[in-house]
């Protein structure tokens, strides 16, 4: 577990999908509610992720996303 800004996330992202398998769930929390639409724009863009949960709590974002096919 580690602070990364959401700029940061982007570029790891690919990194971590090739690791998580199908089926996978990935859980990005401490994202700030700033950060949100362009978190979301980023992850819709990958064909192979699902957007399953958005939690959001006094400006912080948490996102459960679920790897629904491997690339």
């Amino acid at each position: 577990m580690t602070n990364l800004t959401g700029a940061e996330i982007m570029k790891l992202f690919t990194k971590m999908n090739r690791v998580l398998k199908k089926g996978g769930n990935f859980i990005l929390s401490g994202i700030l509610g700033e950060g949100k639409k362009q978190m979301e724009s980023f992850l819709l863009s990958e064909k192979n992720i699902l957007i399953k949960e958005i939690m959001q709590e006094k400006g912080w974002i948490c996102l459960v996303l679920n790897k629904t096919r491997e690339e």
